[in-house]
């Protein structure tokens, strides 16, 4: 409990609904962990016509309705429900007294309103995000306890380092095959580092012992992490955790305030741009952080450093940022602007598309600019990156849904980009706000700071600052900060400014997205038309500086010298391009690096250049993108035999203008002969051989006999069927006319992943070996089938 007077800095805040209050924990600087309660309960608001509201307060006033609900309060209050409107409506708020009841109460609702006569806001936020806000607090937040209420303090309590654990569950072989329901035999407790690797080894507890629940309650005790790590926690261990100690009858409490430990929620199905992905229940580890290594995207991108920058920044749980995708974490940031700017959070996404004229939607239906690379290898080729291309264009043209098409203004001939720095822009907003403050908005007004959006009958108002752009230049200003101070890649300060990269990745495709709370298409297609024009200039300006362009793609350009000068001149000058373009547009545009040599691949479908696939390499070492080499579903094999071919070539000292001799790329062309010889001598092993596809939906009659069907009927018919958004882990096998299943072999069927792969399909495993060469080589001028043929000469190599 705290106690009056107490400081620290927040670690966790959760919900406890039996006593309906939040549960804020607490690290000080001195002693153990503790906890500030806080009586609250979550509401959800109601707009529409009064007198359609007042009907609603007569139903919600029905005992039944209340007993069924747990209403405690309804009542009118004045709230902003739009971004950029001043004016406040009247609206009806209704208070619950858990949040399981709100959602049930809202579907309700808009029952009754035939789904057109309400507006509902504050359904499904997140409880712990709510309080954090409403007290200008987040995660890392300096707290004192002060007259029995949590407040924020000026002075930074100095922050300990966070302890951490790793936690297993230790199943009983089951012919290979384990789900939740399958027998546990111990469960193992060890010290970690941040990444999760153990600093010190435990004896693992059996769970049948007399007293497993006071041993295992005791080892967390002791180590008293405030992280708790697991592998494939959420998916598996914890679940059958939960189902033995449900058989049992075994109180097991693993959290800091010893209440039970349970299971919160359940796996669900959820999709995701045109992906089908699984998402797992949460455990109780209250007052300590659980993470998922196997679940958690941005904790691989960003390690625990990274998980916290993003609590920090959109005042959620760092267990919550764990398990959410970048585009999430990007919606909580939006939600908690929102309700710092006290604009209602709606339920649901309502304003349709503007109409457009035929000519209107061919102009601005489009997305970022590509060039048709020129297929081949290059040599003493330059990267040049704008910085967060399209976050900076939503900062820097003001774009959001707000400020579309507004009726206030004018766009001027002449306008500066805003300042990519928060604070600047929203001094710039200021000062231009005395002047509108005295003009009347009857008619519109020519503005500096409104923007003509390229090409399109679209621009950007410039009397109200953007809510998007006050979402995302903070973290653009933030990730710039972060960068400034990595000492070296992967430290702890890279992963946090890598965390905030994927943010700002998928911030862009939020303002489209159809279910978006905070998104509007003429965004996105006002986005997309700034940076295909930002593209054009600077890919005119390159040819007028002396630089051929041989490829562009949205954000990069890659370049080539055609005035014959030095390599130090030609660094200089690429430099000196880059910060043109930036004077230019307002935006960063970064020396990404020097390719000694550079490939881009033709396609495979077309005559032309592929868009997206090319390999590189240079002093910072291989770049790789939409090669085998990147790809999820590519076994281990395949990787490791494109992964040696890329580094032939680049470790090659027999060089021609530069770039590889005919020897070298013989050499590689050796080493593929080398291992399709290890294929049909079956001597590559089962963790070689084995692929993963994600399984997106169930066979049916019409459905083709896939891969990845076949693997999900097989654990059918061994009786472990795998969970759509899973992914099916296999070898290919010859094929059986008998039994269409012998094509696939599961990995929980092999005892041992190091054993001899044997009865493969060998011509399925070659053919995907070839195509991996084949990327590597097709560059300098080979076809398909010559990688396979041996003593062909080349014209080449006679002159």
């Amino acid at each position: 409990m705290s106690i009056e007077g107490s400081t620290g800095w927040i670690l966790d805040a959760h919900l406890c609904s039996e006593r309906k209050e939040m549960l804020v924990w607490i690290v000080p600087e001195q002693g153990p962990v503790f906890f500030h309660s806080d009586p609250w309960s979550p509401s959800l608001h109601v707009s529409g016509l009064i007198s359609d509201l007042e009907l609603l307060v007569d139903w919600l006033s029905q005992p039944e309705i209340v007993l069924k609900f747990g209403i405690i309060n309804h009542l009118f209050e004045y709230k902003r429900l739009k971004l950029g409107l001043v004016d406040r409506t009247r609206v009806l708020t209704v208070e619950v007294e858990t949040q399981s009841t709100l959602k049930p109460l809202a579907q309700h609702i808009e029952e009754r309103g035939k789904h057109v006569r309400f507006t509902l806001y504050s359904v499904d936020l997140q409880p712990e995000q709510t309080y954090l806000t409403s007290k200008r607090l987040s995660i890392g937040s300096s707290v004192m306890i002060e007259h029995q209420q949590l407040v924020a303090i000026e002075t930074e309590v100095k922050q300990r380092a966070m302890r951490c654990c790793r936690f297993e569950v230790i199943f009983c072989k089951n012919n290979g095959f384990v789900d939740d329901s399958t027998a546990i035999s111990h469960v193992s407790i060890e010290e970690c580092d941040a990444q999760g690797k153990v600093l010190e080894k435990s004896d693992t507890i059996p769970v049948h012992h007399p007293s497993f629940a006071v041993k295992l309650e005791q080892c967390l005790r002791e180590i008293d992490p405030d992280v708790i790590f697991t592998q494939d926690g959420n998916t598996l261990a914890l679940p059958a955790l939960i189902a033995h100690i449900r058989r049992h009858e075994i109180l097991l409490k693993l959290g800091r305030n010893c209440s039970p430990f349970r299971q919160i929620g359940s796996a669900r199905t959820v999709h995701s741009y045109g992906q089908v992905l699984r998402s797992d229940p949460q455990f109780s580890f209250e007052g300590r952080i659980h993470i998922d290594f196997s679940s958690s995207f941005m904790f691989k991108e960003g390690g625990l450093s990274g998980l916290y920058e993003l609590a920090v920044v959109s005042a959620t749980r760092i267990s919550d940022a764990a398990r959410k995708s970048p585009g999430s974490v990007i919606s909580a940031i939006q939600n908690r602007v929102a309700m710092e700017d006290e604009v209602l959070v709606p339920w649901k996404k309502t304003r349709p598309e503007d109409t457009k004229s035929a000519w209107d939607l061919l102009q601005s239906d489009r997305g970022g600019l590509y060039l048709d690379s020129k297929p081949g290898v290059y040599s003493n080729v330059f990267e040049l990156d704008f910085a967060s291309l399209f976050p900076s264009i939503i900062a820097t043209r003001n774009i959001s849904p707000e400020t579309l098409n507004c009726s206030c203004c004018r766009p001027a001939l002449n306008t500066t980009p805003l300042p990519l720095h928060p604070e600047s822009a929203k001094k710039r907003f200021q000062l231009h706000k005395r002047k509108w403050q005295s003009a009347s908005l009857a008619f519109p007004r020519q503005s500096s700071t409104a923007f003509q959006v390229p090409g399109l009958s679209t621009h950007t108002c410039g009397r109200i600052h953007g809510f998007l752009g006050r979402v995302v230049a903070p973290l653009i200003e933030r990730r710039k900060q972060l960068k400034e101070q990595v000492k070296e890649k992967n430290d702890a300060v890279d992963r946090q400014q890598n965390a905030l990269k994927w943010l700002l990745v998928t911030c862009f495709g939020y303002t489209g997205y159809r279910n978006a709370r905070f998104g509007r298409i003429e965004a996105h297609e006002a986005i997309c038309a700034w940076a295909r024009e930002l593209l054009l200039q600077t890919i005119e300006l390159a040819q007028q500086s002396g630089w051929e362009v041989l490829h562009a793609i949205v954000d990069s350009v890659w370049i080539r010298d055609t005035q014959s000068r030095t390599y130090d001149q030609q660094h200089d000058d690429a430099l000196a391009l880059a910060k043109e373009v930036h004077a230019m547009t307002g935006i960063p545009l970064e020396y990404e690096g020097t390719y000694d040599c550079i490939a881009f691949l033709p396609s495979r479908v077309h005559s032309g250049g592929s868009l997206t696939k090319y390999w590189a390499y240079g002093a910072d070492g291989l770049k790789v993108r939409g090669l085998e080499l990147r790809q999820h579903s590519t076994c281990q094999w395949i990787r490791n035999l494109q992964q040696q071919a890329l580094l032939i070539l680049s470790q090659a000292t027999d060089l021609v203008n530069g770039l590889p001799a005919y020897s070298v790329q013989k050499t590689v062309q050796a080493l593929l002969l080398d291992e399709l010889g290890k294929l049909e001598d079956e001597i590559l092993t089962i963790a070689d051989l084995l692929i993963a596809q994600r399984i997106s939906r169930e066979p049916s009659e019409e459905s083709v006999q896939s891969l990845a069907m076949l693997a999900f009927q097989r654990h059918q018919a061994h009786g472990f069927p795998i969970t759509l958004g899973s992914k099916a882990r296999f070898l290919v096998r010859e094929k059986d006319v008998k039994n269409p299943l012998f094509r696939v072999l599961l990995r929980d069927e092999c005892s041992d992943l190091n054993a001899v792969a044997r009865h493969v399909d060998i011509t399925y495993y070659r053919q995907q070996a070839i195509r991996a060469i084949w990327a590597i080589l097709t560059p300098f001028g080979w076809e398909e089938h010559q990688l396979t043929e041996v003593g062909v000469v080349r014209l080449d190599q006679w002159m």
